[in-house]
């Protein structure tokens, strides 16, 4: 389940963030959206959390799987996505911004799967 949540906090955090880049043309238009509704400031902050939360989620998993603890070099992709985020003015920045986030949604997937996986194959047991 915690999984699934971490993978859900990442989905949130790419529509978010494509939500932000058209906020401004979505007000204009008379949209509702939730960056729209909630101004720029706060979107941002809830950009930042969205993509910061499955890292706290992994925490878990680092106490119970040995090799779960690699899968933070993923933050690698993740700190510059959220600077861009939270200075961005243009369009073209969130777009940037965009393409991290699913790096680090893709990458984290990945990772985390490979570590379970891992994890397993190689019999390193599961630490309680």
């Amino acid at each position: 389940m915690a999984r699934g949540a971490a993978a859900g906090f990442l989905a949130m955090a790419v529509l978010h963030v494509n939500n932000l880049r058209d906020r401004e043309q979505d007000a204009a238009a008379g949209k509702r959206t939730l960056a729209v509704r909630i101004g720029q400031l706060p979107s941002r902050i809830l950009y930042t959390v969205f993509v910061l939360v499955p890292f706290g989620i992994l925490v878990f998993f680092v106490l119970f799987y040995e090799l779960a603890p690699y899968v933070f070099f993923v933050l690698f992709a993740t700190v510059p996505a959220i600077l861009i985020v939270m200075t961005a003015r243009t369009a073209r920045e969130y777009v940037t911004a965009l393409k991290l986030t699913l790096l680090t949604a893709l990458a984290y997937g990945v990772g985390l799967g490979a570590a379970l996986a891992f994890s397993l194959a190689i019999g390193i047991p599961a630490v309680v």
